[in-house]
């Protein structure tokens, strides 16, 4: 298995930290600037004068609060020069025709479909449908039960709400909050 740190040690890493076992990862330990605890390896500076690049991939779980301040964290993970492995479900269903980039967190019960696309670092929660040639931007939380459909385009650092609709076709904008059970048909 290969071995990934999880920067951030909120309720969100440890989430990650338990779907590991569903994946080809293992978990090597938190890296947080923040919390501090047992499982704590170290802040990001020990990260960078510790770890070997080489040997472990690492995964971005600092939450949704300010995803601005995620984007930029995952910018100094890419000048680090740590690799940012996509952490997916073995119980997702993703379309061999997808294009995924780096850094992304995939879980349970997610349909991911023909000739979509999703950048880096957006996590999509349990029971997410994203419809053929979707394409979502980097930083994007697709909370659980949304649905994005067919040729909808999602901008950078945007949340779109459990049990969302996006419809078809329709753009949306960067840095946007789409509340829970929202029917999404344009802005």
């Amino acid at each position: 298995m290969k071995k990934v740190l999880l920067y951030g040690a909120g309720d969100f890493g440890t989430l990650v930290k338990n779907m590991l076992k569903y994946t080809e990862y293992s978990f090597a330990g938190f890296i947080s600037d923040i919390v501090k605890g047992e499982e704590i390896l170290g802040d990001y500076q020990y990260l960078l004068n510790n770890f070997d690049k080489r040997e472990y991939g690492l995964v971005l779980t600092v939450g949704y609060t300010d995803l601005p301040n995620r984007y930029k964290l995952y910018e100094n993970i890419l000048k680090s020069g740590f690799s940012l492995p996509n952490i997916i479900h073995s119980n997702s269903r993703i379309d061999d025709t997808v294009n995924k980039g780096k850094g992304n967190i995939i879980m349970a019960s997610t349909d991911i479909d023909y000739n979509a696309a999703i950048s880096d670092v957006s996590v999509i929660w349990p029971g997410v449908v994203i419809s053929h040639d979707v394409q979502i931007s980097s930083n994007v939380f697709l909370s659980p039960n949304c649905t994005v459909c067919g040729y909808a385009k999602i901008g950078k650092n945007t949340f779109l709400g459990a049990g969302s609709t996006i419809v078809d076709r329709c753009t949306v904008k960067e840095d946007f909050f789409i509340k829970a059970g929202l029917v999404f048909k344009g802005h």
